[in-house]
């Protein structure tokens, strides 16, 4: 080490030591653990140096003995360069008792501690070439020293005995028992966590980069950064069996405490930035099978979820592959939609339920196919006992209505209410409301046509006694009436056996009719019963209202028979169609035999 000589005195009242050498042994020792990581590491380990020094003025001897103000710098280079740290030691109550931190001299000796009274800075690089630098103020006990006598030159350049801490221990640990950043393998036979960091301050936990680019980080709080510069990727590694690992993210478990709720899990997409940006998308996938094995499963809340919401109000979800459920519900909007964006199909695996007093609403096509075979049950609806009332056999090609029970199911058609027909399809039915008919759309000889479905058998009726009539307006023949239906075309046929009592005397015959009737067509024949009466007594034929009357014969008595028929259609009034007769002279006697009787056949 130089030694300068300078002439100082020390009760001269400059009180400055000039360019003073620091003697002729300089003896720098960093004390276990001086570097940050290490201290982290053991925090027991003081961050200080120990410096010593002796003192002499320019005539080569000692300084005199008392308190100095002594004032440390930290370079990294060695001479100007940048001013990395900084340590002063002074009374810093001045002339009042304590505080006083002013360095011991003796003989010329000192010793401090550097970095006891201002720590070091983290941002030191100890592996750096570093110089240090050392001031003398003087002895005065004041908190404002201004005596200094500038700092010393040429600069101490740091050994590397500092650094040899890090290679022998670091907080009374050994090199074996630290954490080893570089390339091998390193066994770790302790009970206790192989790496252990308590932040006191702020600053991240573990800050890797790559090219100064930062592709790992663990900050203070807890949250993990990957690096941007490309897409990451999380794996988990592969057992030596060949299978792979499961990986579970779980949120917080709650505490031991009553009602402690567990933490949420969230995955969301990174938010956008700029004007106008997207969001980014969360995609959860399984794994690809490999040859005849299948992709894995995607489960959601098979073991503990009470309830799975997906989406918020408004927003659409897709399902492109198949989608496995218990329940599907949405909170914020009126419906629920399937398929509405791009779905071909939406196939219900299971029984599917309808819920007491809710309607299943269906817009738009609706196809109800059996599976891969026909079956006897392809559609079916039952009531709440579970009695069907309409069921389809696809198998047997048969539509079912009701059960064989002794309730009767009752297959009511739609009702028109109005005139006429509608627009016809071979085998339609309906009923008419206005006709009273239910109405069939069939094949005629003259091409297609509406047709009464049910056509009734002929009716009948005979009188319940003889009628007699000697006046000559006409009354009704006792039970010989017919009901009419409005819109329908009847053939009516009465035969009546009938008498004169006198022999000029005949009997007059007609029928009345509904109003507004469409068509009436009628004949009447008579002919005597006995082959003694006068033969063929006339046919007579008309239209409208059916009156005629019969010509007086001889021999009466004999009973004569008049065949009175005809061809009806009905307009929209319904009525009826009764046989009426009288006499020809008034007060002459006529008779209807109840032996007559009426036949009456709806026609299309």
């Amino acid at each position: 080490m130089t030694v300068w000589s300078h002439s100082l005195s020390v009760f001269d009242r400059r009180r400055f030591l000039r360019k003073l050498c620091l003697g002729l042994l300089v003896v720098v020792i960093i004390t276990t653990g001086f570097f940050w990581v290490a201290s982290h590491i053991a925090n027991a380990a003081p961050n200080t140096m120990s410096f010593s020094a002796r003192l002499k003025n320019n005539k080569g001897t000692v300084v005199a003995d008392g308190f100095y103000n002594v004032r440390f710098k930290l370079y990294n280079q060695e001479s100007t360069g940048t001013h990395l740290w900084s340590e002063t030691y002074f009374d810093e109550n001045g002339a009042t008792s304590g505080q006083d931190y002013r360095v011991r001299v003796i003989n010329g000796y000192l010793s401090v501690k550097l970095g006891s009274r201002t720590p070091f800075l983290e941002n030191i690089n100890w592996n750096d070439t570093l110089w240090l630098t050392m001031d003398i103020g003087g002895t005065e006990q004041t908190a404002t020293p201004t005596d200094w006598d500038g700092e010393m030159t040429p600069r101490i350049q740091l050994t590397a005995t500092p650094y040899s801490m890090n290679s022998g221990a670091v907080g009374g640990k050994k090199a074996d028992q630290l954490v080893q950043l570089g390339q091998g393998r390193q066994d770790d036979s302790t009970l206790g966590s192989s790496i252990f960091i308590n932040k006191i301050n702020g600053g991240n936990l573990v800050q890797l980069q790559s090219a100064g680019t930062d592709v790992f980080r663990i900050e203070s709080t807890g949250s993990i950064t990957l690096g941007a510069a490309t897409d990451q990727t999380i794996k988990v590694g592969t057992s030596e069996s060949g299978v792979g690992h499961n990986l579970t993210i779980s949120a917080g478990q709650g505490g031991d405490e009553d009602s402690n709720n567990g933490g949420t899990l969230i995955l969301q997409g990174g938010a956008a930035s700029g004007l106008d940006g997207n969001g980014g998308d969360v995609s959860i996938d399984a794994g690809a099978g490999n040859g005849e094995g299948s992709g894995g499963a995607i489960s959601l809340g098979t073991v503990n979820a009470d309830s799975i919401t997906i989406g918020n109000s408004g927003s659409t979800t897709t399902v492109e592959g198949g989608l496995h459920t218990g329940n599907i519900d949405t909170s914020g909007a009126n419906e629920l939609k399937l398929g509405e964006h791009n779905a071909t199909g939406i196939s219900l695996g299971q029984d599917t339920r309808l819920e007491t007093d809710k309607t299943f609403s269906v817009n738009g096509d609706t196809v109800i196919k059996s599976g891969s075979s026909d079956t006897t049950n392809t559609f079916k609806v039952q009531n709440t006992e579970g009695d069907s009332q309409l069921a389809v056999d696809a198998a047997n090609n048969r539509v079912t209505i009701g059960t064989y029970d002794n309730t009767g199911t009752l297959l009511v058609l739609d009702t028109k209410i109005s005139a006429g027909d509608p627009t016809g399809t071979l085998g339609a039915m309906y009923y008419n409301a206005n006709a009273g008919k239910f109405r069939c759309y069939e094949a005629g000889k003259d091409g297609n046509e509406w047709k009464d479905c049910i056509t009734p058998l002929p009716i009948s009726v005979v009188p319940e006694d003889n009628t007699t009539t000697d006046e000559t307006d006409p009354i009704a023949v006792d039970g010989m009436t017919f009901d009419l239906a409005k819109n329908t075309k009847y053939y009516y046929k009465f035969v009546i056996i009938h008498e004169s009592s006198e022999t000029t005397t005949g009997s007059g015959f007609g029928v009345t009719t509904p109003d507004n009737l469409v068509m009436s067509n009628w004949c009447i024949n008579t002919t005597a019963i006995t082959s003694t009466a006068a033969p063929g007594l006339g046919s007579y034929c008309g239209t409208g209202d059916a009156s005629t009357t019969t010509t007086g014969i001889d021999n009466p008595g004999n009973h004569f028979t008049s065949h009175l028929e005809g061809y009806i259609e009905t307009g929209n009034t319904a009525g009826e169609l009764t046989l009426r007769f009288k006499s020809e002279t008034n007060g002459k006697e006529v008779t209807v035999d109840k032996k007559s009787f009426g036949i009456l056949q709806i026609v299309q």
